[in-house]
């Protein structure tokens, strides 16, 4: 009886969306994304809706933001063992690298009228369309077969409103709406054409709320308050086959499993400006991780091919965590420089704790530096701003103990590495 194998040791947890990796417009990078209090461009409605209101022209930000890793190497541990669908325990080098990145983000805001205190209304979009799963194996059961599919793809655009209750008080609210595209696919065995499979998945989608609140409490200092809630991509994945090598059998396998998760995030902060140019902003961040429990795909098998058994994966509770940032800015005449620094410990369960956890993340160290320049009468009487910005992320290194022999992992790892990232936003006004 042929096996079905499946290589579960669970790779790096890119799990989080773009706010949560990288944020958004160079500006707000490159202030250790501290901005919760800090108005700076068509952008800042996403990290507080109330913000906009504090912007009292239309704004229109368009940028480019990407990032590219260096994570350490695993060699020989173990990848697989009997309980997990292998035939023996199996040991092998492990590829932690991953593809860069590379995001396109437009973010347009505007007063509905004119008036002492009017209501704004935004709109936030990342792109491309983040790809989710796309079907990649060639011999799922056979070296030669033929595979018609569609890409998942995940669309998420912000929309926000805000109003000032008083002349220095606004309140916002918005909605992170998630949708996702569902996969199908048909394969047949191109030596024999009995044999085929039907793959289907169902992704559930739905709309994230957010608020905030800002206000100034004097001429220099803003004080705010901002909620995102959860966005949390599950998947739905159902696959019939029939493997026709000397007579038709069945194999059915179904599971499901979070594609993508962002955690409820509650962010409190401040912004202080003083008359020589000098801004510094400050946030804490609490991310409410807890109950998650990892991306792992766990499949159920059956059918007359195989007799029925499941993957046996570990338990990895995630816990909640506090993050800190921080930013500070110089403007100059018509440019600003910028700095920021960001602490972010990780969520996922230690491994040397945790004997069943492989899940590949560590505390991360974020620091950030940017330039900007504003152009007062670019064009039709338009001011236009550009901001550039680099970062780097040092990964808190760990080495991992495995003491269990057949543990996937054994005998041990080092976690740690770097990501670099840049971004550039230019943004218009009218």
């Amino acid at each position: 009886m042929k096996k079905i194998v499946f290589l579960i040791l669970v790779a790096r947890t890119c799990v989080a969306g773009t706010f949560n990796f990288m944020g958004y417009g160079a500006a707000n990078q490159a202030m250790g994304n501290s901005t919760v209090a800090l108005p700076l461009d068509a952008n800042s409605q996403v990290y507080n809706p109330a913000l906009m209101s504090f912007q009292p022209t239309q704004l229109l930000s368009m940028g480019a933001e990407g990032a590219t890793t260096s994570f350490n190497g695993i060699n020989q541990v173990v990848t697989n063992t009997p309980n997990l669908g292998a035939e023996s325990v199996t040991s092998s080098n492990v590829d932690t690298s991953t593809p860069d990145t590379l995001l396109f983000d437009i973010a347009y805001q505007s007063p509905l009228y004119k008036g002492e205190h009017p209501i704004h209304v935004g709109v936030a979009i990342v792109s491309p369309f983040q790809r989710i799963i796309q079907s990649e194996t060639p011999n799922d059961f056979q070296p030669e077969y033929s595979m018609y599919s569609t890409d998942t793809q995940k669309f998420s655009p912000s929309f926000a409103l805000s109003k000032l209750l008083t002349d220095d008080l606004s309140v916002g609210i918005g909605a992170n709406i998630y949708v996702v595209q569902g996969t199908s696919s048909h394969q047949t065995l191109v030596s024999n054409q009995n044999s085929t499979s039907v793959y289907a998945t169902d992704v559930r989608t739905g709309v994230a709320p957010a608020f905030g609140l800002a206000w100034a409490a004097t001429e220099h200092l803003k004080l705010a308050f901002s909620y995102r809630g959860k966005e949390d991509y599950r998947s739905e994945v159902d696959e019939d086959a029939t493997i026709s090598l000397v007579g038709p059998n069945d194999l059915l396998f179904s599971n499901s499993s979070s594609l993508a998760y962002d955690p409820d995030m509650l962010m409190l902060g401040s912004s202080f400006s003083d008359q020589q140019g000098n801004t510094f902003a400050g946030e804490i961040k609490y991310e409410a991780w807890g109950g998650y429990n990892g991306a792992a795909v766990k499949m159920n098998f059956s059918g007359a091919y195989s007799s029925s058994f499941s993957q046996t994966l570990p338990s990895t509770p995630f816990h909640d965590i506090y993050t800190f940032h921080l930013g500070y800015q110089h403007q100059f005449n018509h440019d600003v420089i910028r700095a920021g620094y960001s602490y972010v410990p990780t969520p996922v369960p230690d491994p040397n704790s945790n004997q069943g956890s492989n899940i590949l993340d560590s505390t991360k160290n974020e620091a950030s530096i940017g330039w900007g320049h504003r152009w007062e009468h670019f064009f039709l009487d338009g001011i236009l701003n550009l901001d550039l910005v680099g970062f780097l992320d040092y990964l808190v290194p760990i080495n991992v103990v495995k003491t269990n022999s057949q543990g996937i992992g054994y005998p041990g790892y080092s976690i740690g590495g770097v990501i670099f990232g840049y971004g550039l936003t230019l943004t218009r006004e009218y």
